[in-house]
C-alpha cells in the first residue's frame, strides 16, 4: 500500500534512470566485441534454449517481431546465428546459434559479468541481496496491477467508447 510519505514516483524515477545507465554501459561494454546489449539477450536466449522460433524469440526479448527480425537479421549477417525451417511446421522459422556464435556469446558473457561486477561493486552483499528482493516486489506488484487493472471504470469506460468509434 502507498503512503503519502512515500515518493514511488521518485524511487521509479531512480530505478528507470539506473535502467538507462546500465542498458548504455552494457551497449558500451559490449560494442567492443561488436554486438549491442540487445544482441547479447538474443545470443543468450537462444544459447540457453538451442534453438527457438521467431515469435518464441520476440516473446522471450518482450520486443516486437519486427524488432527480433532486425536484431536476428544483424546477428545472421555477422554469422552468429542461423534461420532454420522447422521440420514439424515449414511455415515456422527457428533461430540457433552457429559456432562462431557461440564463441562470441561466450567472450561476451565474460565482458557482460565484468561489467555487472564493476556495476554492483559500490554495494555491499546485503545491499545487492535487498535490491534483488525488491525489485522481485515490484515485479509482482506490477504483475498483480496489470492483471486487475489500475484504470478507474469511468475511464475504462470512456477508452471503450472511443475505441468503438474509430
Amino acid at each position: 500500500m502507498v503512503s503519502a510519505g512515500r515518493d514511488t514516483f521518485g524511487a521509479l524515477r531512480a530505478v528507470a534512470n539506473a535502467g538507462n545507465a546500465f542498458f548504455r554501459g552494457a551497449d558500451r561494454n559490449l560494442a567492443g566485441i561488436g554486438l549491442s546489449f540487445r544482441e547479447f539477450q538474443a545470443l543468450m536466449t537462444l544459447a540457453e534454449s538451442g534453438q527457438l522460433s521467431m515469435v518464441d524469440l520476440a516473446n522471450d526479448l518482450n520486443i516486437t517481431q519486427a524488432g527480433t527480425t532486425s536484431v536476428v537479421d544483424r546477428l545472421e549477417g555477422n554469422g552468429l546465428v542461423e534461420r532454420v525451417r522447422s521440420k514439424k511446421d515449414r511455415r515456422v522459422i527457428n533461430i540457433r546459434v552457429t559456432g562462431k556464435g557461440r564463441k562470441t556469446f561466450e567472450q561476451a558473457l565474460r565482458v557482460y559479468k565484468s561489467f555487472i561486477e564493476r556495476t554492483f561493486s559500490p554495494l555491499t552483499d546485503q545491499e545487492v541481496g535487498l535490491l534483488a528482493v525488491a525489485f522481485d516486489k515490484i515485479r509482482k506488484g506490477a504483475e498483480t496491477a496489470q492483471e486487475t487493472g489500475s484504470v478507474a471504470p469511468a475511464a475504462r469506460k470512456s477508452v471503450r467508447q472511443r475505441a468503438t468509434r474509430g
